[in-house]
């Protein structure tokens, strides 16, 4: 999970200093990253501990994001 964190940022750092058109793709997928990070922190606070489910939900959305 911190490592899909530093990532999104990452993300949001180069295109906030992009030159170029917004990449729609690549801002969508920022946010589904956020959407997820949230949902993990809600789990973490349930006291709930990260299971098959949520390590493949980090797993997409790192993919996502290195592509």
């Amino acid at each position: 999970a911190a490592e899909l964190t530093a990532l999104c940022g990452q993300r949001v750092g180069e295109e906030y200093e992009s030159r170029e058109p917004a990449n729609v793709q690549g801002l969508e997928s920022i946010a589904d990253c956020l959407v997820s990070i949230e949902y993990l922190l809600h789990e973490l606070a349930a006291g709930r501990k990260s299971d098959g489910a949520m390590k493949q939900l980090i797993g997409e959305n790192l993919a996502a994001l290195r592509a």
